[in-house]
């Protein structure tokens, strides 16, 4: 329903002539305690699947240290960096919501003493992937995961590009269409969205 209402929403622009969803506010739970001691975990993609896991299950703070110790493993896991960038910005939504905080998520400061800790994560995953990326440049996911974080940075432009190597190498991918359809949204390309979230509608008509 969302590509559907999409389409209908620029075929009106047109004929008169972002982004991803923000992540759902999640709690902290200070005081439970993780299944697994992340300090004892000796692989940096089991940690990753531990903060997946802590994460999911509203456990933010210890989501954080899990994916801290993926990073510790694993200095280049640009995925645990986007998730820690994931995390941190809810702990400063929370920060924001009681007014123990008062950076509005959303905003990117360029001033470096002043940028919160979820930006500093979004730019160390954009470090990671770029550097994984110069090796390995074939690797859709990789490109997609950089224009998801390019997003998270509100670097749209960039994030349109990284979307495009992706789409280009896996075009039969609907996630991937329907981001690049959705960053042009926010660029207010709207001719241009039409196509990739026509192509994601095809490849995935259960999602319209």
């Amino acid at each position: 329903m969302k590509i559907f209402l999409a389409l209908l929403f620029f075929s009106f622009l047109i004929g008169c002539s972002s982004a991803p969803a923000e992540d759902a506010p999640t709690e902290a739970v200070a005081e439970a305690t993780p299944e697994t001691q992340v300090s004892e975990i000796a692989d940096a993609n089991t940690a990753l699947a531990e903060g997946n896991r802590l994460l999911d299950d509203n456990l933010t703070e210890q989501a954080i240290e899990a994916y801290k110790r993926a990073v510790e493993l694993d200095p280049a896991l640009g995925e645990a960096y986007f998730k820690l960038g994931i995390a941190f910005g809810l702990l400063e939504k929370e920060q924001v919501r009681s007014g123990s905080g008062d950076y509005v998520p959303g905003e990117v400061n360029t001033g470096k003493n002043s940028k919160p800790q979820s930006v500093k994560m979004f730019e160390r995953a954009v470090d990671a992937y770029k550097k994984y990326l110069a090796k390995s440049e074939k690797d859709a996911l990789a490109h997609f995961n950089l224009g998801l974080t390019y997003n998270k940075l509100n670097l749209d432009k960039e994030a349109e590009e990284s979307f495009e190597n992706a789409v280009k190498l896996r075009p039969e991918d609907a996630e991937m269409q329907t981001e690049l359809g959705g960053i042009r949204v926010k660029l207010a390309k709207y001719r241009e969205a039409i196509a990739p979230l026509k192509k994601a509608l095809e490849l995935d008509p259960e999602n319209s």
